[in-house]
């Protein structure tokens, strides 16, 4: 059942409602969000669709471009002083239900219309508060707010990963209580996702951990997890001769040891109860976002769905200038470790053209690995 119904104006503003439903269906799931051209079955009468489709949703996002106010029919009128234009109908529709939500959005750097401006059946839209989708490079950071903002009404999308694993003690996970836990060999988590190809880079192993991670073990086993995601980076800097860069490129990626990287994945996994670690990070892709990509390569919506589900676009405080990151078991399954692809100066985990590179890199190479 839909929970968002996207009303727009196809010769005002098609492109920005693609793409702010692109990222709503990332986020929430194609069946939460509801758009006519995508969603109407061929032969329905779309008339008795959405008006069926709306009595179902929670949320009426009305999009709002530069064009939506003043858009003229064939006889020269605006559209929106006809009380039988679909956009007028949908959102008066909205505005009548009392448990509805009605948000206007903003694209293009269109402007909010005043009260005066509106047909009385769509006056009380002048009143909601409205959010704003602006052109790149600030689309991102608007939808990030959008979205925290729907989910005060929808709640978060479930993640098909557990919150939390059992731990023994405050020792490792022990491979055995992992696979009692996930029920391989019944119907386990693991098995109905069908990943049981990374299931033992998921699991603590008794292989050796390489020296170098030493001052990382001794943090993660405090679980300081801001310093022990700061030693991760640092630990691979070091490695690849970048200290003085302050950043691995995609190169350093795609050629570093894999003993490192399974070794700092195992330490990560001990520590958090299988919640954090490059292969979690890894079956989180895998599993949830790999079929976004183009042709079987990352791109920046397979991308985007991986860094929305570990939390990585939620990050940004559009009301501060820092970077606002959850160093604690409570933020979502593979939230951590953090800087190595998101946390170089002042950046934020935005799909830009070398984060992206990066992600790839290292998402070939936890897949060319050896299982250990």
């Amino acid at each position: 059942m839909p929970s968002i119904f996207i009303s727009y104006r196809r010769s005002d503003s098609s492109a920005d409602a693609g793409r702010v439903y692109d990222r709503l269906a990332v986020h929430f799931g194609k069946r939460a969000v509801f758009k006519d051209v995508d969603d109407i079955p061929p032969g329905v009468d779309f008339r008795d669709y959405l008006n069926d489709t709306l009595s179902q949703c929670q949320i009426l996002l009305a999009i709002i471009g530069p064009d939506w106010l003043n858009a003229k029919d064939a006889q020269g009128r605006r559209r929106i002083d006809n009380s039988n234009d679909w956009v007028r109908a949908e959102i008066e529709e909205a505005l009548r239900r009392p448990t509805m939500i009605v948000v206007p959005l903003l694209v293009s750097n269109a402007d909010m219309p005043g009260v005066d401006e509106l047909p009385n059946g769509l006056k009380d839209l002048a009143y909601r508060n409205y959010r704003q989708a602006r052109p790149d490079p600030d689309f991102n950071k608007d939808m990030d707010r959008l979205i925290r903002g729907l989910e005060q009404h929808m709640g978060k999308p479930r993640l098909l990963l557990p919150l939390h694993m059992p731990a023994e003690g405050k020792s490792r996970l022990s491979r055995q209580q992992f696979l009692k836990w996930t029920g391989l060999g019944g119907v386990g988590l693991l098995s109905i996702l069908g990943i049981r190809p990374i299931l033992k880079t998921l699991a603590p192993t008794s292989t050796p951990i390489p020296t170098e991670l030493s001052q990382l073990e001794e943090y993660l086993q405090a679980r300081q997890w801001q310093e022990a995601d700061q030693e991760t980076l640092d630990v691979m800097l070091r490695l690849s001769n970048r200290e003085e860069v302050g950043r691995l490129t995609e190169a350093d990626l795609q050629g570093f040891s894999c003993e490192i990287l399974q070794g700092i994945d195992q330490l990560w996994i001990a520590a958090s109860d299988g919640k954090f670690g490059f292969s979690v990070q890894h079956r989180i892709y895998t599993s949830m976002c790999a079929e976004v990509a183009t042709a079987a390569a990352i791109n920046q919506d397979s991308y985007l769905c991986f860094a929305d589900r570990v939390g990585w676009t939620r990050v940004w405080d559009t009301e501060q200038d820092d970077v606002q990151v959850a160093y604690s078991l409570d933020s979502p399954v593979g939230h951590l470790p953090w800087k190595v692809l998101c946390g170089s100066g002042s950046e934020y985990c935005d799909a830009s053209r070398d984060e992206l590179n990066r992600y790839g890199a290292l998402q070939s190479r936890l897949a060319s690995c050896p299982k250990v």
